[in-house]
């Protein structure tokens, strides 16, 4: 087994997150819709900065999302175990911008993504494996839900506030199906 330091972890876990989230997704989209944007050990909250891309690789938006990864991850088990210091969690939470944790096994080279909507009492020590990035539908919540707060329909923040109008003309002409009102989930289970 090869052993690696704790920024050798980080570095190679952000690297398979940032490839998990760039690459295409099949279906009715058959393109990237996201472009992770590393944001450097200056900013200490969040790793990336992740657009969100309408077709032509235009930018529609962004979200943020903290990295974890380990290389202790048990194939079997349903959580991955990570370690993120509750006062981090908080604070990613508390951002006024969609905020994901994406955990990486990195024996087997693949991320996990849950929504932090909500702040905890106690540290993150482990995650669910049930949202895996290299499931095109799992990547399709934080697509649709950003569709869904972009044309004003989410309470959680101001309407149209993240775009400019005629973007949300854009995505309205994108995603027909989207209905202000209409549920669209992303994966909210603990993380």
């Amino acid at each position: 087994m090869i052993e690696l330091t704790g920024d050798q972890i980080g570095r190679h876990g952000e690297l398979v997150a940032a490839g998990d989230l760039s690459r295409p997704v099949m279906g009715r989209y058959r393109r990237p819709l996201f472009r992770a944007a590393q944001l450097g050990e200056k900013y200490p909250t969040v790793d990336f900065l992740v657009d969100t891309l309408g077709r032509g690789d235009v930018s529609l938006g962004f979200f943020f999302v903290q990295v974890k990864a380990t290389s202790e991850a048990v194939e079997d088990d349903p959580r991955l175990p990570v370690d993120l210091p509750i006062d981090r969690f908080n604070r990613l939470v508390r951002m006024p911008a969609p905020t994901f944790v994406i955990g990486v096994d990195l024996n087997l080279e693949r991320s996990y993504l849950v929504s932090a909507h909500k702040t905890r009492k106690t540290r993150v020590s482990s995650i669910t494996k049930s949202y895996c990035l290299r499931d095109d539908r799992v990547k399709d919540h934080p697509f649709n839900n950003f569709l869904f707060w972009s044309a004003g329909a989410c309470s959680r923040f101001v309407p149209g506030s993240l775009l400019p109008a005629a973007d949300v003309r854009q995505i309205r002409e994108q995603a027909p199906s989207m209905k202000a009102g209409a549920s669209s989930r992303t994966p909210k289970s603990s993380p």
